[in-house]
């Protein structure tokens, strides 16, 4: 437990030349990272590129058939009303 407070206390910078020297590793770290997922990374498809269209992506809107499953309404009413009358009349 005093090991990790002790490195939390010195992973505390103190003056602003330390602040700088940390944010100048971190933009590094994130050019870094950026330029690996560029050259290696998982690139986006260009859609309709090869037809002569604008290579950006086209979101497809896609609406799923509105299934009815469940229970008919006329028979959720049918249950509510006679449980109410079994209440009713029991208790």
């Amino acid at each position: 437990m005093k090991a990790t407070a002790a490195s939390a206390v010195s992973a505390i910078p103190t003056s602003s030349e330390d602040i700088k020297a940390q944010l100048a590793e971190a933009n590094a770290q994130i050019q870094k990272l950026k330029s690996q997922l560029m050259d290696g990374g998982l690139r986006q498809r260009k859609v309709g590129a090869a037809d002569g269209e604008s290579a950006t992506p086209q979101l497809q809107q896609q609406h799923p058939q509105s299934v009815v499953t469940g229970v008919p309404v006329q028979v959720v009413a049918g249950l509510c009303l006679l449980s109410f009358l079994l209440a009713y009349f029991f208790f």
